[in-house]
């Protein structure tokens, strides 16, 4: 839902052809009856590209962290794996 409302934000109109994460795509499954251009996630496309067409678009997603991410990530860890040595003890 947010990639459709990302592209809805800078102004598209869209129609939704929206699939589960970890889609297996097959061939022919993302062919319409029509000649828009088909836009997914990179993560997607990476596994559509075998059948992709000239009009396919494949949208790199970032993601913006807090500064402190890192520092807090590592905290973490190092408390799961202090929780570990004790409980393993």
């Amino acid at each position: 839902g947010r990639f459709f409302d990302a592209l809805r934000a800078l102004g598209e109109n869209l129609i939704e052809h929206p699939y589960p994460d970890h889609h297996p795509y097959a061939e022919g499954e993302l062919h319409f009856d029509d000649a828009l251009h088909r836009v997914m996630t990179e993560k997607d496309g990476v596994k559509w590209r075998p059948f992709a067409a000239d009009h396919d678009w494949q949208l790199t997603v970032a993601a913006v962290l807090p500064e402190d991410f890192a520092e807090r990530l590592l905290a973490r860890l190092n408390d799961i794996k202090r929780n570990e040595v004790t409980d393993g003890q």
